[in-house]
């Protein structure tokens, strides 16, 4: 493992929290990312509005996905004929739980600089809303925890038929590519009226990151090598274990299911407690008094601690998987 050239200043949560700083990208990662900016792109070419989905359960990297894209736009005031127009290319939203139709379109005009969003009916409001889309020159819209407002049952047909209706009309009329993000049970509701799943015909999916053999690596390995050098540079470690290589990767598998979130806040813990210790060093024996803590309980696959288990029993954590 490379080895610091200093060691930075600061608590053991600061240096921690600098680890934060590190985006390590993975394949479905980039896919999504490409996706979407290629929606948007066609959306301002083709005749009609291109809209995508944005797949994934909870700590899966769908927020930081959207902001990557979202960086890649700039707003602000600008001067047309004479007036000054504030520009609003990208923004994001997050539907409340339980969502209604008509809240989401008054956080959508609160984004826009409306200064009374909740003024007027629905159909009033949505009117409101795609002059605006117009004028701000917004491009794409994320809307996140789409499936607040979407209904399963033998009474959501109704409810999910007017979310479906609303959101093509925003599509039809403003042109804006709208990434709808949520978990992947959506796409079945989405793809149930056809009409809908047309505008809606980009699916990306941020799957848990998966251990390979020892001749090809997964991409959680290769996700753990590279955030390992991040740690090291980042907060200035001596040593990190080599946590990409197969048998520490499926310890890391076991304890987190391959959850993004998941394994970046064992990692962070493991560091704390070496940090905490006046340890520049940190080893396996760190990622296990982190396990302890419970910390992964709700992901891990593992009934007991796998940062203490031998190669045998980790290998039978799998088979009982099978």
């Amino acid at each position: 493992m490379e080895q610091s050239s200093k060691e930075p200043g600061g608590s053991p949560v600061e240096r921690v929290a600098r680890l934060d700083k590190a985006i390590v990208r993975h394949t479905d990662f980039d896919h999504a990312i490409q996706g979407i900016q290629n929606a948007i792109l066609q959306s301002s070419h083709y005749r009609e509005a291109v809209g995508c989905m944005l797949l994934a359960d909870g700590g899966m990297g769908k927020t930081i996905a959207c902001n990557i894209v979202m960086a890649g736009f700039k707003g602000g005031v600008v001067v047309e004929d004479g007036l000054e127009v504030t520009k609003r290319p990208a923004f994001y939203l997050e539907a409340p739980a339980p969502a209604t139709v008509k809240a989401v379109a008054a956080m959508m005009l609160s984004k826009l600089g409306d200064p009374r969003p909740l003024l007027g009916s629905t159909p009033h409001m949505t009117e409101r809303l795609i002059r605006l889309l117009k004028a701000c020159g917004t491009q794409v819209i994320f809307l996140d925890e789409f499936h607040n407002l979407l209904k399963i049952g033998k009474r959501s047909t109704s409810v999910n038929t007017e979310v479906c209706r609303w959101l093509r009309n925003i599509v039809n009329e403003s042109g804006v590519t709208i990434c709808l993000i949520g978990t992947p049970d959506c796409a079945l509701i989405i793809d149930s009226d056809i009409q809908f799943s047309r505008r809606f015909k980009y699916k990306f999916h941020l799957k848990p990151l998966k251990p390979g053999t020892t001749e090809d690596k997964g991409s959680l390995q290769i996700f753990l090598e590279r955030i390992c050098h991040e740690a090291v540079r980042r907060v200035g470690l001596d040593h990190m274990p080599a946590l990409g290589n197969q048998v520490e990767s499926l310890r890391i598998y076991a304890a987190t299911s391959g959850n993004p979130e998941f394994i970046m806040f064992l990692i962070k813990q493991a560091l704390l407690i070496a940090l905490r210790e006046n340890r520049n060093a940190v080893d396996i024996e760190d990622f296990a008094r982190a396990w302890d803590l419970g910390i992964t309980s709700t992901v891990s696959i593992a009934r007991d601690n796998p940062f203490r288990m031998s190669e045998g029993q980790l290998s039978s954590v799998f088979r009982r998987m099978k």
